[in-house]
């Protein structure tokens, strides 16, 4: 009878331990921050169609035109493959002008 009360106790222990590792594993996984949005490899220059070295009214002005000329809404009636298009067009030409302008 003992030997059965001890036995069912060890099984509880070990259970207990094996449940505390794994909500110490789940608490790390939890904290591990998601990996962080890559920066497109394009040259920013390119994108807006400027010369290295453009003064910082020409790179607003490039930024400008370009996103009138590329801007989501333009295709707000058409396909979604165009608005994704659009948007994906309009984040690179925002990211190129942030760029250049934190450089200038």
């Amino acid at each position: 009878m003992v030997a059965i009360i001890f036995r069912i106790l060890l099984v509880s222990f070990v259970i207990l331990f094996l449940l505390r590792i794994v909500m110490k594993v789940r608490l790390t996984v939890r904290s591990v921050p998601p990996p962080k949005k890559e920066k497109s490899k394009l040259d920013p220059w390119k994108i807006l169609g400027l010369q290295p070295g453009a003064s910082k009214d020409m790179i607003v002005k490039a930024y400008r035109r370009k996103m009138m000329k590329n801007h989501p809404d333009k295709v707000a009636d058409l396909d979604p493959e165009f608005q994704a298009f659009a948007n994906r067009r309009a984040i690179l030409i925002k990211e190129a002008y942030e760029d250049l302008i934190k450089a200038a």
